[in-house]
């Protein structure tokens, strides 16, 4: 006798033989055994699933000669080395189905059978009442390669079909199939197999078989047959083939063309240990053992998600079949970082997978995205670069006053008014009565500085770089409805850069954490007493500038040249809001 595949030789012949489909295999079964049979059904889903294994359980079902109507539990059809061949004999309606040989059983291929002169014959054929069967069936594999002249050919046929005729449909590609047929049929879905089911039915094969095999060359088949039953029982059929009936993982690396966990692990060791000098290695490694660099990008993505995974989750090993020593290994790696970075790198892996898949010089993407995730964790998020902007100070300043219990006269330049005028909190009382001074408030000049910080926390959201820009203040009051906002002596330019607009936003902010309709101005403090900026020396108090310093720290900055900002007036220093306020 010829050899025959894994593919075929385990092919289910009952529903209850049928591996992760439970769903269709259960509604069809309760619709035998109850009598409602459907006059066509549409079974979609990708390669491997079992559309048409269960198509020819179905012929089965409806024509097995065990009684006198259909049954959900035909007959099983046994080869003739099988003992159960003598046991359990099958009926001859369910051995000629077996075989193909029955005459009111008829199974077409979609793509050679496409045109409407083909489908006539089969549209005559189904007008005559079964010969020797119970039902007619006929079963069209790739239904979605007819062409729409035959689909229309088929829609009276199949909205009206004769009795006892049933059509069954599969295809692989649902979307190409045609609205008015999909209305006719029961349309199931066969979903993917389950990693864990394929691995199971392998083991069951590999026992039968007298097969020695690890679990992860099990796992590393399963997960090149991608949910489809019959490519993992073909993977496995390969396997023997080459190496026999000890198959040990380097056979199975090396027919599947997998890479191996060790070399995914050192690519991650060199993003997430910073070694950017590793990656090209790395990448001319993979290159010379005739790895397509795609696939390997691939793999990535899916070694980060594992890192990710079981950084994240509790029990990893519900949601990924591997080893003790496998998930160790994962943790041990995603020790190095934080999830939040892991999510990071997993996200920009999976937006640069189309530039590699179009990249006209694919090796020289893959190794300047890799070195550049090498540097991922230097980046300073936008939040704390803020953070620090505000938290600078012009250089010669008083230090502002860290918590509200600070007390002290106010900055000079800007005291002088009236003290009944300032309101530093709703919680303190107005002070005495405007003819008398008033002692200085302790909360005065925190109140302002801190309501002046909520302010731009506010503004960070949608405005960061003006949030940035105004970080650079050097003292707030708050006087009535006018929130007062002074720059250091000497840096004017802060005050020439903001905009019309910019002051609308800031009231906006200012009036929603005031909780009043709040005016907002701008000045700079001590203009008078500091003078211009003397010509020829812009670059030089550039360079001292402690906000140009940290720039320049933070992105390796250089300055290239300084220019005069010609300020505009400030307005008055100190006493009340001014009379018209812009």
């Amino acid at each position: 006798m010829s050899y025959e595949i894994f593919a075929r030789k385990y092919r289910p012949q009952l529903f209850e033989e049928v591996v992760g489909q439970r769903s269709v295999v259960q509604t069809i079964q309760n619709a035998i055994a109850s009598g409602r049979i459907a006059q066509a059904y549409l079974f979609s889903g990708v390669r491997g699933t079992g559309k048409t294994t269960v198509a020819r359980i179905l012929a089965k079902s409806l024509n097995c000669l065990r009684g006198p109507a259909p049954t959900p539990h035909p007959c099983a059809v046994w080869g003739e080395d099988d003992p159960r061949a003598k046991s359990e004999p099958a009926c001859e309606a369910c051995r000629s189905i077996h075989s193909g040989a029955a005459i009111d059983v008829l199974e077409i291929d979609g793509a050679s059978n496409r045109k409407v002169d083909e489908i006539e014959p089969i549209r005559e054929m189904v007008k005559y009442r079964p010969a020797y069967t119970r039902y007619k069936v006929l079963i069209v594999d790739e239904v979605h390669m007819l062409s729409d002249a035959a689909f229309n050919a088929l829609l009276k046929t199949l909205e009206e079909p004769p009795p006892n005729t049933v059509f069954v449909f599969a295809t692989t590609e649902f979307d190409k199939v045609p609205a008015t047929i999909v209305s006719r049929c029961q349309h199931f879905e066969f979903r993917k197999i389950s990693h864990k089911d394929i691995i199971n039915h392998l083991m069951e094969i590999a026992r039968r078989e007298e097969i020695t095999i690890t679990p992860a060359g099990l796992s590393l088949i399963a997960g090149a047959a991608d949910g489809s039953m019959r490519d993992a029982q073909s993977l496995l059929d390969q396997a023997v083939a080459f190496s026999g009936k000890n198959v040990d993982d380097e056979a199975l690396k090396t027919i599947l063309g997998t890479i191996g966990p060790d070399v995914l692990f050192r690519f991650s060791g060199a993003v997430l240990d910073e070694r950017p000098e590793a990656v090209f290695g790395l990448v001319e490694e993979v290159i010379a053992s005739g790895y397509d660099l795609r696939f390997v990008f691939g793999k990535l993505i899916e070694h980060f998600r594992a890192l990710l995974l079981v950084r994240t989750v509790d029990k990893p090993g519900d949601l990924m079949p591997l080893s003790p020593e496998g998930l160790q290994a994962l943790r041990d790696e995603a020790a190095k970082v934080s999830s939040e970075d892991l999510l990071r790198y997993l996200l920009a892996l999976q937006q640069a997978e189309p530039g590699l898949k179009y990249s006209a010089m694919p090796r020289i993407y893959l190794e300047a995205f890799l070195v550049k995730l090498c540097h991922f964790r230097k980046i300073v998020p936008i939040r704390e670069l803020l953070r620090d902007v505000a938290s600078l100070r012009p250089e010669g300043t008083p230090a502002r006053p860290a918590s509200r219990p600070a007390a002290g006269p106010p900055p000079s330049g800007v005291s002088g008014g009236p003290r009944s005028s300032q309101r530093t909190a709703p919680a303190v009382p107005p002070a005495g009565p405007a003819e008398t001074p008033a002692p200085a408030k302790p909360a005065a000049a925190p109140s302002g500085k801190d309501a002046f910080t909520r302010v731009l926390e506010k503004l960070a959201v949608d405005r960061a770089p003006l949030a940035a820009l105004l970080g650079q203040f050097s003292s707030v009051l708050v006087k009535d409805n006018t929130l007062e906002v002074l720059f250091g002596s000497g840096r004017g330019f802060f005050v020439t850069s903001i905009q019309e607009k910019d002051i609308r936003a800031v009231e906006k902010a200012a009036s929603e954490v005031l909780g009043r309709e709040t005016k907002v101005r701008f000045a700079e403090e001590g203009e008078a007493a500091g003078g211009p900026i003397r010509p020829g020396r812009e670059l030089e108090t550039a360079l001292k500038d402690p906000a140009v310093k940290f720039f320049m720290d933070k992105f390796r900055a250089q300055v290239v040249s300084a220019d005069p900002i010609p300020a505009r007036d400030p307005g008055p220093k100190g006493g009340g809001p001014p009379e018209n306020d812009a």
